[in-house]
């Protein structure tokens, strides 16, 4: 495939049409996956049995990010399941960032606290969900708002989405990162980052931007 045609397979695995495996190790996996892809691991001997366990005996259309270690074994287990594959990258990490697809990569909160000069911080959380506090500096931008405000972004500064728990920032990460942006999700969220006592702010604004 080229690669207008491996952005659409990442697109298509976003809108619910196809099931991308990473089969890299989880470690792998947490340092930059393609954008809606699940961790699962490749192993030798239990592959193809949790497979079949967590499919539960759909066979939706399948997809598979490796490299030439792991791919090619995942390839022949799907296909014994009886699954249709729908494109293989046995490539790995490296060369897809090369031809500069898309990448999600997660941050714990400890990780973006140290690198916090690197990042832009987008909090996509409603403004009613501020009280609490904010991270310095953030821009308030609620999820619903950012395709329309899409604009407002720099593409060539790297962005951490957080959210409350990290289970909306993962799903705008992935929207972000099909539109050509670096992005970061922040992991387990603003939930997180309170339990480990770093800093807060108070909003100045309520509809979206930075705090004054």
């Amino acid at each position: 495939m080229d690669l207008q045609q491996w952005r659409a397979w990442c697109q298509s695995a976003a809108n619910g049409q196809l099931v991308i495996l990473d089969v890299r190790s989880q470690s792998a996996y947490d340092q930059g996956h393609v954008p809606a892809a699940y961790a699962f691991p490749w192993v030798a001997d239990a592959f193809e049995r949790q497979l079949s366990g967590a499919l539960r005996g759909s066979k939706p259309p399948m997809g598979i990010f490796g490299d030439a270690t792991n791919a090619p074994q995942a390839k022949a287990a799907l296909d014994h399941l009886g699954l249709s594959v729908q494109g293989v990258w046995d490539r790995g990490m490296e060369s897809w960032m090369a031809q500069e697809l898309p990448v999600v990569r997660d941050i714990s909160v400890g990780e973006l606290y140290e690198d916090r000069d690197r990042f832009v911080v987008v909090d996509i959380r409603e403004p009613h969900e501020h009280a609490d506090g904010i991270v310095p500096g953030a821009m308030l931008l609620p999820m619903g708002h950012l395709p329309r405000r899409l604009g407002e972004l720099d593409p060539h500064r790297e962005y951490a989405l957080i959210c409350r728990s990290g289970s909306r920032s993962l799903n705008m990460s992935v929207w972000l990162a099909l539109q050509g942006f670096r992005v970061h999700n922040v992991l387990n969220g603003m939930n997180a980052w309170m339990a480990a006592g770093y800093p807060l702010a108070r909003p100045q604004t309520s509809t979206g931007g930075a705090p004054a």
